[in-house]
């Protein structure tokens, strides 16, 4: 079974005016100590250099804390501006929040134990 995933949507413009918005919204979902957090910058328009930073850095607090952490959804032109500046302390990134969700999903299906199903089904002799 999957742990708790958060999804923070941002929205609009992250700028020097609203970053401190992003860092609360970042550290309340911290706050919760979910399995998975997943920041959906679909929606974002703008991103300055202190924006990306912080969800560069961002990851480090995750792993800190023992939480899985990606971007999902950057515009092409972000996603450049992320990679040619941040390009070796950069975030998971996926192409969607789906996208990220399924990542999720399979890495914990392929790290599950296998249960022994044909012993579940069929019991063998001897066993209570």
């Amino acid at each position: 079974m999957a742990g708790e995933i958060i999804v923070l949507r941002v929205s609009g413009e992250v700028d020097l005016c609203t970053l401190p918005t992003l860092q609360t919204a970042l550290d309340h979902s911290l706050d919760q100590h979910p399995a998975h957090l997943v920041v959906d910058l679909a929606q974002m328009a703008f991103c300055s250099g202190r924006g990306l930073d912080l969800l560069a850095q961002t990851r480090h607090t995750a792993a800190d804390n023992a939480i899985s952490y990606a971007v999902s959804g950057a515009l092409p032109h972000i996603d450049r501006l992320w990679t040619l500046f941040w390009d070796s302390d950069l975030p998971v990134r996926c192409r969607s929040t789906t996208a990220a969700v399924i990542a999720i999903w399979a890495a914990e299906v392929r790290t599950a134990p296998e249960p022994d199903l044909l012993r579940t089904a069929l019991p063998v002799a001897g066993d209570t």
